[in-house]
């Protein structure tokens, strides 16, 4: 299994865009604005991948609930049986 990427619900964008870019060296690399109240920036170095949403509808960020997790898998079908069987909600 390979880690893909990670998505985050960030409330400032620029202060993130800032952490991500000056500190962690990532670098821009797609930025778009599905709607006038959301923004979504793909950034990158080698194999890091991060996803940043900003959206401006959003109240309130919750940890365990807006960070979600990416992998590439070799088969779907068996990543979602161990997921089953460990009663994980898919």
């Amino acid at each position: 299994m390979k880690f893909c990427w990670v998505t985050i619900q960030v409330k400032d964008l620029e202060k993130s865009l800032h952490f991500y870019q000056e500190i962690m060296s990532l670098t821009i690399k797609r930025r778009m604005k599905p709607n006038p109240d959301m923004e979504i920036v793909f950034m990158g170095s080698g194999e890091t991948k991060v996803e940043l949403i900003c959206d401006a509808k959003k109240e309130k960020i919750s940890l365990g609930q807006d960070i979600s997790l990416g992998f590439e898998v070799d088969s779907i079908e068996e990543i979602s049986e161990k997921l089953r069987k460990n009663k994980i909600p898919i």
